[in-house]
This record gives C-alpha cells, sequence and structure tokens, in this order.
C-alpha cells in the first residue's frame, strides 16, 4: 500500500472513529461547541517574493480557540507553478506535532498530549516556484479539506482554503524611456534596442542622460547629470538590473563631441608696435611703424578657443623698410584656419640723437640701467638715444636733461652745463647749443628727409667760478687779451657769485669797460669775498690799449731806468709776453713785434 493511501486510510479510519465519538458524545450531548470557538489553521510563509524556480517556506500555524488538539491532516492545493516538496516537523516544546504521513498531495500529523496554545507552529511546508511561474505574478500557496480531532474525539472540519500569496521577483531589466539633455539619440528609442549615438558640437561641454526603467522594482545605474564631455566620443553605460538581481541590460550611449571649428585670436599684440586699427578679433589685416633702431618685434596671442594652435608667433626679426609677419590659427578640427597679417614697417627717415658726457662723470645718484662707455651715455648696454621721425618735433621735455638726479645726474668738478644751452654740438660749445628745456623740431638738428642722420650733443660745460677762468696765480688774475670787457668774462661761466670790478683807485667800474692793467674785483661767494688784481697781457703803463708806450715802458724797466715798483707787480706780469716769469729783452721784442703788427698775439 502507498504512502497517500495509507494517509487516506488513516484518515478514514480517524474519521470513522471521530464520527463515532461525535455521534455518540451528540446523542449523550457531549462535544458541543460553537463556531466561534472553532480552531483555526494559517500559512505563513518567506520569503512572499523569490526569483524564478526559487524556494519558499511555509510555517502552518494552529490557533485552538480552547481546544486541546491531537491531531490534522490537509491536502495541497495544486497547480502546475508550484511545487510541494516536502512536509516537515516543527518541534520546539511539548507543543510539538510529529509528522504522520507526507506526500506531494498533503500531510497528517499529530500530538498524542494534545495542543492547546493559540499561535503555535505544528510544522513546516517546502514549495518551490516552477518552470511554468511567470515572473513578475503572484501565486497562491494554500492547503484544503483540513481535519482536526480533539481530545475528546470530536472531528473538527475547516471548511474552504487556507492560503497566502507569493510572487516571483520580475527578470524584467528593460527601459521605458531614454533620453539626452542635449542632441538627439540614434536610432530613436525602443526598449529592445540598446545602442545609440548621440552628435553634439563643441560648445556643449556636458551631457545629462537619464534611463527609466520599465518595471520600479528594477534599478537603473549609470545615469549622468551634466558629465562632462572631451572631445570625441565619449561612452556612457545605463545599466538595468531587474528586481530578481540576477538579470541585467546594459544601454550604451555613445556621445561624440564635434572637434571645435573656431580659428580666431582673442588677443594679438607686438613690441614696439601699435595696431593699426586696434586689435578686434575680427579684423585680420594690421599695420605699424616702428623706429628705425627697432631691429625685432615678439609677436604675443591668445587663441578664442583652447584647442586652436596658433603658428607665426614669438620674436621676429624686422628689416628696415616693410616687413610683412604672418599668424596662423588652426582650429582643432585641423581644417579651419585664419590668418592674420601685420604689416610693420620699419622707418628709415629719423633723427638720431646720442649723448656724450664731454669728460663728465656720473653722480652717485643715477638710474641703475645708465652707465659710461667711452664718455657716450648708455641705457642697459645700449645708446641712449633720442630718436625723431622726419617732420616730427620733440616736446619741452624731448631733450635729455643732464643732472636728473633720478636719471642720469653727469656732474664734472668745477663745471655747470650752460643755463638754457646745456647741449651743444661741439665738445668746446663752439656748436649749436640746444636747451633741454625747449621743444625742436627735427629740422633743428639735422636733415633726415633722406634717411637717418645722427647727431652727438655734448655737455656743453662752463665753469663754475670765474676763479677758474681767470688764471689767477699769486691774488693776479693774468693773460687777460686786450680790449676784454669784464661782463664777457662773466658770460663764461655759470655762477651764484657776486663780482664787483674796480678800478686802481678803488672806483667801482662798470662790467662792459675794458680791463686795464691794475684793476681788480672782488668776488663774493657764501659771505667769503676774495680780491683779484688784472693783468692785461701787454698793457704795461695800465691803460688798457697796446701801445708804443708800453714798449718803452717795459724797455726802461729791462734797463733799470725807470723800475717798475714791486707793489705794483701786476704791471711786470703785463710785461711778460714770453710767460717766463722774469723780465727780459726778448719780452720787449716780442711787446714790439705785436705793436708793429709783425705778430698776431701776444699769446
Amino acid at each position: 500500500m502507498n504512502t497517500k493511501n495509507k494517509i487516506v486510510a488513516i484518515s478514514t479510519i480517524l474519521v470513522t472513529i471521530l464520527v463515532s465519538v461525535f455521534l455518540i458524545n451528540k446523542l449523550s450531548n457531549k462535544g458541543t461547541y460553537s463556531a466561534s470557538s472553532t480552531p483555526s489553521i494559517s500559512l505563513s510563509c518567506t520569503p512572499n517574493k523569490v526569483v524564478a524556480l526559487g524556494e519558499v517556506n511555509c510555517n502552518v500555524v494552529l490557533n485552538t480557540n480552547g481546544h486541546t488538539i491531537l491531531g490534522l491532516s490537509a491536502n495541497y492545493i495544486t497547480n502546475n507553478q508550484i511545487s510541494y516538496v516536502s512536509y516537515s516537523d516543527y518541534c520546539t516544546n511539548s507543543d510539538c506535532f510529529q509528522t504522520i504521513a507526507s506526500t506531494t498531495n498533503g500531510f497528517a500529523a499529530g500530538n498524542i498530549n494534545g495542543v492547546s496554545s493559540n499561535s503555535v507552529i505544528i510544522g513546516k511546508i517546502k514549495v518551490n516556484m516552477t518552470n511554468n511561474a511567470t515572473p513578475g505574478n503572484s501565486y497562491s500557496i494554500g492547503i484544503n479539506n483540513i481535519e482536526l480531532s480533539d481530545d475528546e474525539f470530536n472531528l473538527i472540519l475547516i471548511s474552504g482554503n487556507v492560503t497566502t500569496s507569493v510572487s516571483v521577483k520580475s527578470d524584467d531589466a528593460t527601459l521605458k524611456s531614454l533620453t539626452v539633455s542635449t542632441g538627439t539619440l540614434s536610432p530613436s528609442f525602443a526598449s529592445s534596442t540598446t545602442s545609440y549615438t548621440v552628435s553634439v558640437p563643441y560648445s556643449t561641454s556636458s551631457i545629462t542622460v537619464t534611463g527609466t526603467a520599465n518595471k520600479s522594482t528594477a534599478n537603473v545605474t549609470g545615469n549622468v547629470t551634466n558629465k562632462a564631455l572631451s572631445v570625441g566620443e565619449n561612452t556612457i553605460n545605463v545599466v538595468v538590473t531587474a528586481e530578481d538581481g540576477t538579470t541585467k541590460k546594459t544601454y550604451t550611449v555613445k556621445v561624440t563631441r564635434q572637434q571645435d571649428n573656431v580659428a580666431t585670436l582673442s588677443a594679438l599684440s607686438l613690441t614696439d608696435c601699435t595696431l593699426s586699427p586696434a586689435f578686434t578679433s575680427g579684423t585680420t589685416t594690421y599695420s605699424c611703424t616702428v623706429k628705425y633702431n627697432v631691429t625685432s618685434t615678439t609677436i604675443t596671442t591668445t587663441a578664442n578657443s583652447d584647442g586652436a594652435t596658433i603658428s607665426g608667433t614669438g620674436t621676429k626679426n624686422l628689416n628696415v623698410g616693410a616687413n610683412t609677419l604672418k599668424v596662423v590659427v588652426t582650429a582643432q578640427d585641423g581644417t579651419t584656419k585664419k590668418t592674420y597679417t601685420i604689416n610693420v614697417t620699419v622707418d628709415t627717415k629719423y633723427v638720431v640723437i646720442k649723448y656724450h658726457t664731454n669728460g663728465g662723470v656720473l653722480a652717485e645718484e643715477h638710474d641703475s640701467r645708465i652707465s659710461l662707455s667711452n664718455n657716450y651715455v648708455m641705457l642697459n648696454n645700449e645708446y641712449l638715444v633720442t630718436s625723431i621721425a622726419y617732420g616730427n618735433s620733440l616736446g619741452t621735455t624731448g631733450l635729455i636733461n643732464y643732472n636728473n638726479s633720478t636719471y642720469l645726474n653727469i656732474e664734472k668738478s668745477g663745471y655747470a652745463a650752460k643755463s638754457n644751452a646745456e647741449w651743444n654740438t661741439e665738445p668746446n660749445g663752439t656748436g649749436t647749443s640746444y636747451s633741454q628745456g625747449r621743444a625742436y623740431s627735427s629740422d633743428d638738428f639735422c636733415d633726415a628727409s633722406n634717411g637717418i642722420c645722427e647727431v652727438t650733443l655734448y655737455v656743453n660745460w662752463v665753469p663754475n667760478n670765474i676763479e677758474s677762468i681767470l688764471n689767477i696765480d699769486n691774488n693776479i688774475a693774468s693773460k687777460i687779451t686786450a680790449g676784454t670787457n669784464l661782463s664777457s668774462i662773466i658770460d663764461q661761466v655759470q655762477t651764484n657769485e657776486e663780482i664787483v670790478l674796480y678800478d686802481k683807485s678803488g672806483n667801482v667800474k662798470d662790467n662792459s669797460q675794458i680791463l686795464k692793467t691794475g684793476d681788480y674785483i672782488t668776488v663774493t661767494s657764501n659771505g667769503t669775498s676774495a680780491s683779484y688784481y688784472i693783468s692785461v697781457l701787454g698793457d704795461v703803463n695800465g691803460d688798457g690799449i697796446i701801445s708804443v708806450i708800453d714798449v718803452a715802458k717795459l724797455f726802461q724797466h729791462y734797463r733799470k731806468t725807470n723800475i717798475i715798483p714791486a707793489n705794483e707787480y701786476y704791471y711786470i706780469t703785463a710785461g711778460d709776453t714770453v710767460t717766463d716769469d722774469e723780465i727780459k729783452l726778448t719780452d720787449v721784442a716780442k711787446l714790439f713785434q705785436y705793436v708793429r703788427g709783425k705778430i698776431s698775439s701776444l699769446y
């Protein structure tokens, strides 16, 4: 006899016994109970969601409702989506029900002592989902034909089905939508299509890709928000994982960011060159004129696009005259190009002024960039020059200031540059003088109409005290030429001294009067005064005129027939024509030759 038949036989025996007992009890008024106190059976299954072919374990829970239950039997509610695997005991204490029989159709179990507690787990049913179970659907697990017997041998029949619901996890790993923030998917989205392309311009630097699962229970990863895009292909994978945790589908979006086609500049400049017109990105042709001494220029640029490349920048040599320089901008795409042309003219018509210290030196306070080379002033080891384009002019600050302490500060002991004529084209000051405080045109220096002309300006030094040009010796100012006045001497110096002229009698003379031997001057500077006698060479008698009278007086002194007094030694100095500090016949002879016109000068 098979197990199923045994269960049926046992059930039949139990039923017969229980029915007999029930009838006896009914006739004797025993075992009567109301429907409200009927025991119940329920199922509690875990998990309530399973993957396909997954296993479910259900607890069989007994509520005795005041009865003492000795046994029960039940049949499984079968279908082709569920396979009942087994029924097993669940024993934790004296409430344990032992399995009497278990088949794929049902089970029977009992406890000889009976169970009177509520919510007692009396057994476990193991269930497997079959291949016929559709993912995403729910199915009932249950039992029916439930029969209980209590300790009074009452047969308790529980009508209907006792069920619980179990779902099969979805295996849907598809998207219901896939969107991009810019551009267009190609091909158009379809749930079954997993590969797409999108093309965006270079100006698009980021993209948002959003995939939405077809099932809310599925998980989506790989969505991006404002993802930075590199130039070229960018791959974005959106992965959908179904509820079952194993079924996956990957949607691939390849976003191609096009290369930039911008080939323009945002900045362009050249050293020593002022562009005309002023730079703008869209203007590609410019010109400028530079000075004759500019032999090179450095081109500096900035592209509007980071991806562009630029050629033609850096330092470029310049020739005199016209020079054409080109800067080529190539866009990132490698094909779009733009050429900027700069026509640089090195001017050939210029006045060039160099500066010479004329024996002066740099004072301690001067610009550190300034140095001297062969008395020429150098700026950063190049000639310090002022250049004037032909036809142009200098302002009142155009010429260099020789004694600007923060720039040049040239000095020469005992001398100062002549006021309002600080520079001269000749070292001795006999050329053309120029003031460092006046305005000049290019033609005031030289003619540059046919090209470059060059001028050297020397500091026009003059003594800064009268003593330095009077040849003072033993308080005598000697070697003064006959006919000279004091004004002409003072004009040769740059001084703040107070100078007063007196005749030999002590009377003040006008500076415009001719000087005579025996006159004297007083020189006052910073509160200190000094006096010097005037000795006019050849003016032995002190009338300021050289004549035979002077020859005769000098001859008499030589012959000692009329000695000049020692306290009037300035007359003797006037007669020393050969300048050997003594009166000899040669002095008389030279003076006589001068008077007769045989020689033009006593010097």
